[in-house]
């Protein structure tokens, strides 16, 4: 962790920010709180002041006894531009800077408030008399509970890069890891709901470690296609994700991911109306967070709102393409997946010229892409351009080595 105790409290432009609290106020009625690792995060950002911290220091840093991918460093900086209300495309306190790692761009200021003049103004004996009632015996005299919210961040953290590598063994992996912080002695909504989501993704991608004789699926609506979550063993699997996600949101109701993992679990359950009330909560609490507004997608293809759906994923494009600087390896998994989509709905309506535009846009995001160079080949045969189809084609051999289907 990093050492910033030394300045927990000062100003960045109107934030005053106390990282012992783990909070961020603007005025008197706006309040941020942040986790730990993105409070240590904005803590070594502060010390570089306004250097170039790499992304080797930051993991030296934040996570010196534990390896983590870079998606868990992404995460964070992502929490802390949400946080502090900063946009990645034109940023005021973040910068990015590319192939090396991020800096701070204003510099910190005094804090505003006499912090600690008070206790100066009384003896000792009253001082720590006053410390001790507003903080208790046991933080002054005992370090051990320091020590297991050190260990229950790192474990979150843990289990999340985990989480998102989407294998049988990592996702086990990151159910243990929750669980554990879980049977600390202060539960973390952040574990609640990060165990919410790994059970969902056990029942529908690997039923067969909660004693299912069928394979899995790779979406929730295959799951619901294939019967996998009627079964009652997937019931029991679902209902306690379903328990967790709903107390995490009950503890912190202004978390997005939250409500979208409450969403995602409802929808299993074949609640399509409790589902839609949770991805609308997360919309209203984050309007651009893409992955709800895929979920939100995928439920709306089940109630047979075609345009909603498309919709929705229009707008995951764009909101991904925001996201991207924050979180460049976990979003170029799926952004370039995210359009397709979108193209292929516009395909299967014949709107022939509209999908047309989604692949020349998705091929300008990600050059050569292998499936959506291959759609646009097809594409461009079918409407009688098999010229420009074979020379797609070719230039995508020639560029990558490999070959790819260009006809239907």
């Amino acid at each position: 962790m990093s050492q910033t105790i030394h300045r927990p409290v000062f100003c960045l432009g109107p934030w005053q920010v106390n990282l012992a609290a783990g909070t961020l106020s603007k005025g008197e009625n706006q309040l941020e709180r942040i986790e730990p690792r993105v409070a240590d995060l904005l803590g070594v950002l502060v010390d570089a002041k306004g250097e170039v911290v790499t992304r080797d220091v930051l993991f030296a840093a934040l996570w010196p006894d534990t390896t983590v991918g870079e998606d868990t460093l992404s995460r964070t900086v992502f929490k802390l531009r949400k946080a502090l209300g900063d946009d990645p495309k034109n940023p005021q306190y973040i910068e990015t800077v590319p192939k090396r790692g991020y800096r701070l761009l204003k510099a910190v200021q005094p804090a505003k408030k006499p912090y600690g003049r008070r206790l100066l103004a009384i003896g000792a004996t009253a001082a720590l008399l006053l410390i001790i009632a507003a903080f208790g015996v046991s933080s002054l005299l005992d370090g051990d509970a320091d020590g297991a919210n050190a260990r229950a961040v790192d474990d979150i953290d843990l289990a999340m890069d985990r989480y998102m590598r989407f294998t049988r063994a990592d996702n086990e992996a990151a159910i243990e890891l929750y669980n554990r912080v879980l049977n600390g002695p202060a539960p973390d909504p952040m574990a609640q709901t990060g165990l919410a989501a790994a059970l969902v993704q056990r029942v529908i991608r690997w039923p067969k470690a909660i004693g299912l004789d069928v394979e899995g699926a790779s979406t929730v609506a295959e799951a619901l296609e294939k019967g996998i979550v009627d079964q009652p063993k997937a019931k029991d699997v679902l209902q306690r994700a379903r328990h967790l996600a709903e107390q995490s949101a009950r503890r912190d109701p202004s978390q997005a991911d939250t409500w979208r993992i409450v969403g995602l679990v409802r929808t299993a359950e074949r609640d399509f109306d409790g589902a839609l009330a949770a991805y609308q909560t997360a919309l209203m609490e984050e309007p651009n967070n893409w992955e709800v507004q895929v979920n939100l997608a995928e439920l709306h293809d089940l109630l047979g709102n075609p345009d909603q759906s498309y919709n929705s994923l229009s707008s995951a494009y764009e909101a991904m393409k925001d996201a991207y600087t924050d979180e460049p390896h976990y979003v170029g998994r799926w952004h370039a997946g995210a359009g397709l989509l979108v193209a292929e709905k516009d395909r299967a309506a014949g709107r022939l010229f509209e999908a047309e535009s989604w692949y020349r846009r998705i091929l300008q995001d990600y050059p050569f892409h292998p499936e959506t160079t291959s759609r646009l080949a097809e594409l461009l045969n079918r409407t009688g351009r098999r010229d420009e189809g074979q020379r797609i084609c070719l230039q995508f051999e020639a560029r990558t080595g490999d070959s790819i289907s260009c006809t239907e």
